[in-house]
């Protein structure tokens, strides 16, 4: 078993089993600014039931329920158990500031999650590419398929005819007629 965790890397996603990073965040709520080191570790599959019970646990066993507004929490309240939870998980060392999770400031909060999640397959969101010279931001350079719907993409093939190699006979005039048809 290799104890340098900080370089080893997972066959399946390739991303680290631990990570180490430094926040640098002034809190203007607070009027403070708060810096640190934080390590983490990639959650296992046990790791990712133990931050979902957490996150239960936090809001006392209620939940967001988006498709019914109005019912359960609001989704904000959702959004601060997943991170506070998450990180009572992963965090193995933090600055003396951090008191699992209980600060003051949501943005403060949220900048730690932001960054702990990169190593988290299931939760990690790619940042966004630096702009290019012709300020495109690194777009997809074919942009006729960024809107398309799955009903028109399938509509278009579907609708399209499609000849077969060497003027083969199609399917179903290799079918036998029914009577009467």
């Amino acid at each position: 078993m290799n104890d340098d965790n900080f370089s080893t890397n997972t066959p399946v996603a390739g991303l680290p089993t631990q990570k180490t990073f430094n926040i640098d965040y002034h809190s203007e709520q607070e009027n403070r600014q708060y810096q640190g080191i934080f390590v983490i570790r990639r959650p296992s599959i046990l790791d990712q039931a133990r931050i979902e019970a957490e996150k239960s646990k936090i809001l006392g066993g209620r939940y967001h329920d988006p498709a019914n507004p109005g019912v359960g929490i609001p989704e904000f309240a959702n959004n601060i158990a997943e991170a506070v939870a998450y990180l009572r998980i992963v965090i193995t060392d933090s600055p003396e500031w951090w008191e699992d999770g209980n600060v003051l400031d949501a943005g403060l909060l949220f900048k730690v999650y932001t960054e702990a999640q990169t190593i988290d397959p299931f939760r990690r969101v790619e940042k966004q590419k630096e702009a290019t010279p012709d300020g495109t931001a690194g777009r997809d350079s074919n942009q006729k398929h960024l809107n398309t719907q799955p009903g028109n993409m399938l509509e278009s093939l579907v609708d399209e005819e499609i000849s077969t190699p060497y003027n083969e006979p199609r399917m179903e005039e290799q079918l036998p007629r029914r009577p009467g048809s």
